[in-house]
């Protein structure tokens, strides 16, 4: 099968839509399709360049930060004269028989979709991340924007959608009503023998943490993943461990919790380091006690799963069925509840803090529950069947 994947974020781009992209053109590589990747340029990036048997052709691109409406990242596209031209080229060349297009709201998306539709050439439509808001105005805004033009610039020749939870499916049957059948759901990818801990005790000492337990809170700050669930559980821990500490890894795009711990007199018990280097990310994970970040009931994200694969045990608040198909009341040592309130969540980080033990069975569940269910293999062999679902 020749296939064509599609996202404006592809490595050297660090997003986890750009890490599954790349994870499942490896295994449609591997397991003996022809595959070219459509991107966006990347100052350093060659314009082609074979990467893993992977043909990838980055196209000319501006970018633009929109402020909060984009939680303020840097946004590619690649809208000018001739764009259409040079995507039809590379459509010749690629010959694709399908399409997988990843991101809904991108122009690069909206081009290849009408050319395959003019070519008559299937497409899948992965949605990675809603589009939504914490401001009720701007909600209202993406959801009217939503419903409207991206339904319509991604409805010509009906591409079969794929969500990577239930969130995400929920909200794209809502919003975009495919009519190629209902939204499907497939989880991201996960590199699982990836990931590891490094030198924790170096983390310690740069940030003179010493021997205190450590919750880390990994990830870029954005209103979806604000942290201020955690800070409000903060006090209730501090007073069984003391010399806590929460280290927050990560861009802070919004600092909502920051004010937050400053008016529940936990701010000395806070610690942000910013943005590291991708290499130190494994000393930071060695360095922490748990991990939690995603508390504000938004789904699990990637950045959850390689904290888990790396078997530092989280705390994380989802609804029970976030996954469709997957029973996690299978899975009862995830330390996954779906209430809010700041007790509940400080009596599960107290008893992952309090015993070395149940932290290390933890750890071993969340290690196999992402083995079985999010290794590359195992998702892309998923997105295989549909494209010859989509061939017949």
């Amino acid at each position: 099968m020749r296939i064509l994947v599609v996202n404006s974020f592809f490595p050297p781009r660090t997003t986890g839509s750009a890490h599954f992209s790349l994870d499942v053109a490896r295994e449609y590589v591997r397991q003996g399709h022809e595959v070219w990747v459509a991107t966006t340029s990347v100052p350093g990036a060659p314009e082609r360049e074979d990467m893993d048997g992977i043909h990838v052709v980055r196209l000319p691109a501006w970018s633009v930060t929109p402020g909060s409406l984009a939680f303020n990242y840097a946004l590619p596209f690649v809208t000018r004269p001739g764009v259409l031209r040079r995507l039809n080229r590379l459509f010749d060349e690629a010959r694709p028989d399908v399409v997988h297009q990843n991101g809904q709201f991108f122009d690069l998306t909206f081009a290849t979709t009408l050319i395959a539709w003019r070519r008559r050439i299937p497409r899948v439509l992965t949605v990675h991340t809603p589009l939504m808001h914490t401001n009720p105005a701007l909600r209202a805004f993406i959801s009217m924007v939503d419903r409207t033009a991206l339904r319509l610039l991604n409805s010509p020749g009906r591409p079969l959608v794929v969500g990577v939870d239930r969130y995400v499916c929920e909200m794209a049957q809502r919003r975009y009503r495919p009519t190629r059948g209902p939204v499907r759901f497939i989880p991201a990818t996960l590199r699982v023998d990836q990931f590891r801990t490094g030198d924790g005790e170096r983390v310690r000492a740069q940030l003179a943490l010493g021997e205190r337990p450590i919750i880390l809170s990994f990830g870029h700050v954005i209103p979806i993943r604000s942290r201020v669930p955690l800070i409000e559980a903060l006090p209730r821990i501090v007073e069984r461990f003391p010399d806590v500490r929460v280290l927050v890894v990560g861009e802070v795009y919004y600092d909502e919790f920051l004010h937050r711990a400053a008016e529940l007199g936990v701010g000395d018990h806070v610690v942000v380091t910013g943005r590291v280097p991708h290499s130190e990310v494994p000393d930071y994970l060695a360095a922490a006690t748990v991990e939690s970040h995603d508390l504000d009931g938004h789904g699990l994200g990637i950045t959850t799963m390689e904290v888990m694969a790396a078997r530092v045990p989280i705390f994380a608040r989802v609804r029970r069925d976030v996954f469709p198909g997957v029973d996690l009341d299978e899975w009862p040592d995830l330390q996954i509840v779906e209430s809010a309130e700041p007790a509940a969540i400080a009596d599960s980080i107290c008893h992952l803090l309090g015993s070395a033990e149940f932290r290390a069975e933890v750890a071993d569940s969340q290690f196999e529950f992402v083995s079985r269910y999010f290794r590359a293999e195992v998702v892309a062999a998923r997105y295989l069947e549909l494209f010859d679902e989509l061939r017949d």
